[in-house]
């Protein structure tokens, strides 16, 4: 199976860049995922439960990231074992493009299904694949706005404590030359 896609994020390129390649990010936005840990230089482990239709089904799955450009674009090479269910294999690519202040995600996938899973047929298939996907997109959109609102939050915060520190500051000074002048008299 092929499919594509494209999606537009509220974020510049270096924080979607950032986040893609967070495992606790990625954990997050994957529906179903329990496990999601790194074995190695851009090669993970992950154990995701996915249901298809009227079956559930519990991949054991590694994960490798290759043909890095940093920032720019990536593939990923998945391969996901369902026990007695059937085995499923794609490669994804991923790329990234910067818009003013946003980022517009584009990939392409070339699936391979085979098993019990596979007999379900292939509008299913494609039905379970666009809605997971789209549900990730909709939890790393929410995971990279929150992260804005977090960041914006700490300058905000920032901002004050410098002000503050002024203010405390020009204080004392006044203070400082008040009592200074009272002693000289």
């Amino acid at each position: 199976m092929k499919f594509s896609g494209s999606y537009e994020l509220n974020a510049n390129k270096k924080t979607v860049w950032e986040n893609l390649n967070s495992t606790d990010v990625l954990k997050k936005c994957i529906d179903g995922c329990e496990e999601f840990s790194a074995i190695g230089d851009n090669k993970f482990a992950a154990k995701i439960f996915v249901k298809l239709g009227p079956v559930n089904a519990s991949f054991r799955s590694t994960i490798e990231i290759n043909n890095i450009i940093e920032e720019v674009s990536y593939e990923i090479e998945a391969k996901g074992n369902a026990g007695q269910l059937g085995n499923a294999s794609g490669k994804i690519k991923v790329f990234l493009k910067e818009l003013d202040d946003t980022t517009v995600l584009n990939y392409n996938a070339d699936t391979r299904i085979n098993g019990r899973i596979a007999q379900l047929g292939s509008r299913l298939i494609d039905g379970s694949v666009k809605k997971n996907t789209d549900l990730f997109f909709q939890n790393f959109r929410e995971i990279l706005n929150k992260n804005s609102r977090l960041e914006t939050n700490y300058k905000i915060n920032n901002n004050i404590i410098g002000r503050l520190k002024a203010l405390v500051f020009l204080i004392f000074l006044f203070l400082s030359i008040l009592f200074i002048g009272l002693y000289v008299r």
